[in-house]
């Protein structure tokens, strides 16, 4: 494993499957979002709590981000798929975690979001260069 990958669980195919049927279970999902919950999404149960993660790049210098994980949830260790589904939408809705690039309307860890668009907009559009 690179240094620089983001800390992954011993499991994580299992518990990417594990999270695609819960919210599989309790609804469909978009597609896009889909790809974030795989990539930034994680949960744990410990003891009687289902603890929500969620991956954050976090840029301490030059390239590469640091990808920490980050509680952002804590539930029941028997909660529903609705409610596990319902912790994963509050964090992908919200600004402290994730926000939608107003150019090209992907959703984005905040990591990834400079001067209220995405690097890649920046890249593209605004002759940013990194």
């Amino acid at each position: 494993m690179n240094t620089n990958d983001p800390p992954r669980n011993p499991r994580p195919q299992i518990l990417a499957a594990a999270i695609h049927g819960i919210l599989n279970q309790a609804s469909q999902h978009d597609d896009a979002d889909s790809d974030l919950i795989d990539e930034y999404f994680r949960t744990e149960t410990i003891g009687k709590k289902m603890v929500v993660q969620t991956c954050q790049p976090q840029w301490d210098g030059p390239y590469p981000a640091e990808m920490k994980w980050k509680k952002v949830a804590s539930l029941p260790a028997n909660s529903t798929p609705q409610e596990i589904k319902q912790a994963i939408r509050d964090v992908l809705m919200d600004n402290r975690y994730f926000r939608v690039c107003p150019e090209c309307r992907e959703r984005m860890p905040v990591g990834y979001m400079m001067e209220g668009y995405c690097q890649a907009c920046g890249a593209k559009n605004h002759g940013v260069v990194f």
